[in-house]
């Protein structure tokens, strides 16, 4: 059934912030998104209506927007706090792998500190 475009770009919407929550990237969130319609369609008459209203509403444009905003909310600037909070997250969790380990200090362009990322590749056991 052939939508409004303020229900669609409503659906859009919540369906894309979905998949950048988890994690999916601006060009594969709409690789996967437009996929789906093919997998969720129940009849040939119910695609092809999807693949029209699709067709005339999808704005990636609008999708681009989206994803920065998204990426902007969630993470903020390059150097912001919000975005070093996620690597120290990231840290944690690759370092909770066991495998290697990784350290972070964060950047600082007001007091001069420097960003600094490390991962040490080799653990030494001493006996």
């Amino acid at each position: 059934m052939l939508c409004s475009e303020a229900e669609y770009y409503e659906e859009v919407y919540e369906k894309f912030l979905e998949l950048f929550g988890n994690g999916y990237l601006l060009v594969l969130a709409i690789y996967f998104y437009e996929d789906s319609f093919h997998t969720t369609a129940k009849s040939d008459q119910e695609l092809l209506e999807i693949l029209a209203d699709q067709a005339i509403n999808l704005d990636y444009s609008y999708v681009v927007r989206l994803f920065y905003k998204y990426y902007n909310n969630m993470l903020g600037s390059y150097n912001n706090e919000k975005m070093f909070k996620c690597l120290i997250k990231v840290i944690d969790h690759y370092n909770n792998l066991g495998n290697n380990r990784a350290i972070i200090q964060e950047y600082n362009a007001q007091t001069g500190k420097a960003f600094i990322l490390c991962i040490v590749q080799f653990n030494v056991l001493h006996s």
